[in-house]
């Protein structure tokens, strides 16, 4: 995909009367771009844009135990009023890995200010 199509989904997507305008770079008109990259079959319409959001955008909240309800709320919240796909998933476990993999590899332990009474960097 050219970076002229992303601006043209970018902007049909803010002004979706515009869908017929082709781009300055393109000979491709935008509703043409937006079909293809959203994977319509032949013939069929693009819809809203958040029918359009859902076929071409994913959001990921990645939380870890520090994480607070109420930013795991937004982020599905925000997702849901575009209408992408969303993901909430905890990352505790990769947060742990790369941890241990740093400690493996340095010989050293990264030690947060909040979590150690003496200011560690490493």
């Amino acid at each position: 995909m050219r970076c002229a199509d992303h601006v043209i989904i970018l902007a049909v997507f803010l002004r979706p009367n515009s869908m017929e305008t082709a781009s300055a770079t393109s000979s491709e008109p935008a509703s043409h771009s937006l079909c293809r990259v959203g994977q319509y079959s032949e013939g069929e319409q693009v819809g809203s844009e958040k029918e359009f959001a859902g076929r071409v955008f994913t959001t990921a909240y990645m939380g870890t135990q520090n994480s607070s309800a109420e930013t795991r709320r937004r982020a599905a919240t925000l997702a849901a009023e575009v209408g992408a796909h969303h993901l909430d998933l905890n990352i505790d476990t990769v947060v742990a890995a790369l941890t241990a993999l740093f400690a493996a590899v340095t010989g050293r332990t990264p030690a947060f200010k909040v979590r150690s009474s003496e200011r560690k960097q490493v």
